[in-house]
């Protein structure tokens, strides 16, 4: 089960790797070459982007990141929601924080620095809803193959899934395609910055599946664990900064901070 093109899971870095050259670096040598590379898809707002302003909240937080280690960012982008490489870059800024973290392998995941939640989207003025069960038979967005597409199906809600993306689903909910839909909150306050007047809410008497959520971390790839310790460091000191509250409030997403309990990091 996926949980979306913008963020991805170690298990999928490790098993990306292909060539015998990579980028990707311990901390000296990324300090040699002065250089962090992030991997960022090029068109995945309000993520990432390649060109254009604003250039994504994961784009601004890799400038920080690298400006707190003391050296300079470089992004290598991607298309077509393609999984990064080993060999194409040391990090990527926002990856799911695995249940058990193996810190003698040189696949690390950072502490976390903000929580992903699921939630549910619904017209504005539809009346308060009991439960999901309650809006059946209506149709309900989920991207396919998402752990919300397989708990829907479990429980027999139906579910519509032509959708690529959260901003899809969102747009169906307002066009009235679907009669509510399950995107990331990021996305969909992305969204209402985007479109203010849109008839939409979210739907807060509705409680999700406690799985659906998790903490999301820096994914560093071929690090060792001065890279991590100095990681870590950097983000505390970005976090002291309100350098994540502040970066994300530019594209309408308030920071919720990580709960500790790891989520789930299957694909």
């Amino acid at each position: 089960m996926h949980r979306g093109g913008w963020l991805v899971t170690l298990s999928l870095i490790i098993g990306a790797t292909s060539g015998t050259h990579s980028a990707a670096a311990p901390f000296n040598e990324i300090l040699k070459r002065n250089e962090l590379v992030i991997c960022a898809h090029a068109d995945a707002m309000p993520f990432s982007r390649q060109g254009g302003t604003p250039e994504g909240f994961q784009i601004e937080l890799g400038r920080s990141l690298a400006a707190e280690l003391g050296v300079m960012l470089r992004v290598h982008f991607m298309r077509l929601h393609r999984e990064p490489r080993r060999r194409e870059c040391d990090a990527v800024i926002s990856v799911a924080v695995p249940k058990t973290l193996n810190t003698d392998s040189d696949y690390l995941v950072s502490d976390p620095y903000m929580r992903y939640r699921p939630v549910v989207v619904v017209p504005r003025l539809r009346p308060t809803t009991a439960s999901l069960e309650e809006i059946a038979p209506g149709r309900i967005a989920v991207q396919s193959g998402s752990w919300a597409h397989f708990l829907l199906t479990q429980r027999d809600i139906p579910v519509w899934v032509r959708f690529r993306t959260d901003e899809e689903i969102v747009a169906a909910v307002e066009s009235g395609q679907a009669q509510a839909g399950i995107a990331s909150r990021i996305s969909y306050s992305w969204y209402i910055k985007l479109h203010p007047g849109a008839q939409l809410r979210e739907a807060t008497e509705l409680s999700l599946d406690d799985d659906l959520g998790f903490d999301v971390g820096v994914g560093l790839m071929d690090a060792d664990k001065a890279l991590l310790e100095r990681v870590n460091s950097a983000l505390a000191r970005m976090r002291g900064q309100g350098i994540f509250a502040n970066v994300l409030r530019r594209y309408g997403i308030e920071l919720e901070e990580p709960d500790g309990s790891h989520g789930r990091a299957s694909h």
